[in-house]
């Protein structure tokens, strides 16, 4: 029996693949987020960031493509890095609010319905 793959290449591959998947499931994860969010101002939406090591806290209005495009430019900028914390921190005081319900918008709201949007596409 031979190895078609160098064992110590095993590694870097499944960590390329991994951060392939990462990657995948942010901005899939980002984008429902960003779209389920009710809108009055936009202040909510386009305050759904995107980081690494810890939650980004800048609010901002912007429309959703562009508020889209810099998380997903956040998540390629780290996709080799597949053992790094993504976080998708919305820190506006009444997102809590939205979040469960009080947005006829979003009834019942965007993280919770993304994440098992999430579960149901990624098979967990």
């Amino acid at each position: 029996m031979t190895w078609t793959l160098d064992p110590s290449d095993f590694g870097e591959s499944v960590e390329e693949e991994l951060g392939k998947l990462r990657s995948d499931v942010a901005l899939f994860l980002h984008r429902s987020i960003v779209l389920k969010t009710p809108v009055d101002t936009g202040r909510a939406r386009s305050s759904n960031n995107v980081s690494y090591t810890q939650p980004n806290r800048s609010t901002a209005i912007s429309d959703p493509a562009q508020t889209i495009a810099q998380g997903a430019a956040t998540i390629a900028s780290r996709s080799n890095r597949p053992y790094e914390v993504v976080w998708i921190f919305n820190p506006l005081p009444y997102i809590g609010k939205l979040e469960f319900g009080s947005s006829r918008q979003a009834p019942e709201g965007m993280y919770r319905v993304s994440i098992a949007s999430v579960k149901a596409r990624y098979g967990r």
